[in-house]
């Protein structure tokens, strides 16, 4: 009994000292959280600071950062710094010798104050992993929650980006396997996959189902919204979500399935993706695929309105219950 009160005693002297330091751990129970997942195309500092004022009080996951260390003046891979209202998370790429394009690159922006209640900081240990993704957990209380920032290759193009996409969901599974069932997982990702086409129920077999006709479908990992022919790198996300029963949420939902990157040439495609767990999904929760915020992204840095378009995912942080160990449906979400 005495341990026990001691342990209790001294989790209210933590809270009571992150309260005097300005930050409030329970203000992610009390409040709706944002999350947004943006491939930026490259983010030097001034771009950063200008975008944190867009994101305030949110999470960001960004992919495609393009952001280097150099070795020889002493640099990491893995950064934490800060800015007036953020706390920036970042793995890095290994500058090259010769120079070239690195479009490589991952980083969690958190809200002022989160980096004190950080339990992990998670990145994979593959050096042609460098840059391409990076998991932190925040842990406090009744607040558990991991955020991840993943950014595939082209898995289609060759053997070789195809083998580093596959590890890289083999990492990202090992994380999920790694935390415990209470922590809620979310991750931003551009796959550069196409995902729909192999849904093995259509909207005619849904229909027969609610009329009772036909076995009921279990679980479905992609919504029916947009479906688009289903490539390597899209079979490989496909596969995670299966594995780790995580639903890509964009896809369940019609205002938010639409394309997310548009080419020069007039080409447009879907490869960005919010995946949740499925567990946690909650009727009030709501995502959103924001083109506004994309053309105020990119016109404040003077850039034009054209690449990919960030998705916001806005829930409430619910107390964690032990999950039914079942499959779920995607009309019950």
């Amino acid at each position: 009994m005495y341990k026990r009160q001691s342990a209790v005693q001294g989790e209210q002297d933590s809270t009571e000292r992150l309260r005097q330091e300005g930050y409030d751990p329970s203000y992610g129970l009390r409040h709706k959280t944002k999350v947004w997942s943006y491939n930026c195309q490259m983010a030097n500092n001034s771009r950063i600071h200008l975008w944190t004022q867009e994101w305030h009080d949110c999470f960001a996951l960004l992919q495609g950062t393009s952001r280097v260390y150099d070795v020889a003046k002493g640099e990491n891979m893995l950064q934490l710094w800060h800015t007036d209202t953020h706390d920036v998370f970042e793995a890095r790429v290994a500058k090259k010798a010769r120079g070239g394009p690195q479009p490589e690159g991952v980083m969690l922006i958190a809200p002022k104050g989160m980096h004190k209640i950080v339990k992990k900081v998670m990145v994979p240990t593959s050096k042609d992993l460098e840059g391409r993704a990076i998991a932190v957990w925040f842990s406090r209380g009744l607040y558990d929650m991991c955020l991840m920032s993943i950014y595939c290759p082209l898995g289609d193009r060759d053997v070789q980006n195809n083998r580093r996409t596959e590890k890289l969901w083999n990492w990202a599974s090992r994380v999920r396997d790694g935390l415990p069932v209470r922590t809620l997982m979310m991750c931003g990702v551009d796959s550069n996959g196409h995902v729909g086409s192999s849904r093995e129920i259509d909207n005619e077999a849904r229909r027969g189902q609610e009329r009772g006709e036909g076995e009921r479908e279990e679980y479905i990992y992609v919504g029916p919204y947009e479906p688009e022919d289903e490539n390597v790198n899209g079979k490989l996300m496909r596969d995670f979500l299966e594995q780790s029963q995580m639903i890509a949420v964009n896809t369940t939902d019609a205002r938010a399935s639409g394309k997310t990157w548009y080419g020069g040439k007039g080409g447009a495609t879907r490869v960005d993706y919010i995946l949740v767990d499925a567990h946690r999904i909650h009727r009030e929760d709501k995502i959103i695929l924001s083109r506004e915020m994309h053309a105020r992204l990119r016109l404040m840095v003077g850039l034009d309105v054209m690449d990919h378009v960030p998705l916001c995912w806005t829930f409430r942080y619910h107390d964690w219950t032990t999950p039914a160990r079942h499959n779920y449906g995607y009309d019950n979400i």
